[in-house]
């Protein structure tokens, strides 16, 4: 069985593949797409687990919008950092935003991945 430390290791470097689409750990939308376009350059993102937190999520109802409901969550949180994949540089870090940031929300029930979650208790 992996220790905790080597499981958020794994959990890190498989969240690093998916990231450098998904713009994780950076608040706006296309932040890293708008680097990409304009630095000509791939971007790879290299993620730090830092803590795993267990407990409710509040998620927007698909059918509601004024409805919410509650699911028990895992939340990853951590670091994000986006370099060239030629020049390696440091081009953008989730550090500029937070100290540390909510990566990942996975439901606790079926281990998905959450997208609409809006707060956690």
């Amino acid at each position: 069985m992996l220790t905790p430390e080597a499981l958020t290791e794994k959990a890190g470097a498989y969240l690093g593949l998916l990231s450098a689409q998904s713009n994780l750990g950076l608040p706006p939308e296309g932040l890293v797409q708008m680097y990409k376009e304009v630095l000509g350059e791939k971007l790879l993102c290299k993620v730090r687990i830092t803590g795993i937190e267990y407990g409710l999520g509040r998620a927007k109802a698909a059918d509601r919008e004024d409805r919410n409901f509650y699911i028990p969550v895992f939340g990853l949180r951590g670091t994000a950092e986006y370099y060239g994949e030629e020049s390696g540089t440091l081009y953008l870090s989730s550090t500029e935003y937070e100290p540390e940031s909510d990566l990942v929300w996975i439901g606790a029930m079926d281990g998905g991945e959450l997208t609409n979650v809006l707060a956690r208790n």
